[in-house]
């Protein structure tokens, strides 16, 4: 088995700052949804993404896409890309890596990386 030292050292200088950028979402997101609860506000940790740079975009979504099995918007979003945004490069990207019957036709070296559940029990 290999360590997630030895995981991470084959991903680019891109998708490693695009990893970077997610996890720092996922942390402020599980700050404010803390937050809400302890405050007895429910479930509440909706915080909004980011807009990535124009140069970054097309960078997130080949790394992002390639991965993801029926597809949307909504996983740009869980990787901190404003909603909007998020809609904007699925329509324009997300066809780059599925075949018109819905098969993928690229992988990322995200698929290098454990599952979540795997790093979290």
């Amino acid at each position: 088995m290999t360590s997630e030292w030895e995981e991470l050292e084959t991903l680019s200088k891109d998708e490693l700052i695009i990893e970077l950028v997610r996890h720092r979402w996922l942390y402020r997101s599980l700050k404010r949804l803390l937050r809400s609860l302890s405050e007895d506000e429910g479930w509440y940790a909706d915080i909004e993404g980011q807009v990535p740079p124009e140069e970054w975009q097309k960078k997130i979504a080949d790394y992002v896409f390639p991965n993801v099995e029926d597809g949307g918007y909504e996983d740009l979003v869980t990787w901190g890309v404003d909603e909007k945004v998020g809609e904007v490069l699925f329509d324009k990207y997300f066809g780059e890596h599925f075949d018109e019957d819905g098969k993928r036709t690229s992988r990322s070296s995200l698929n290098n990386l454990r599952n979540f559940e795997d790093i979290f029990p």
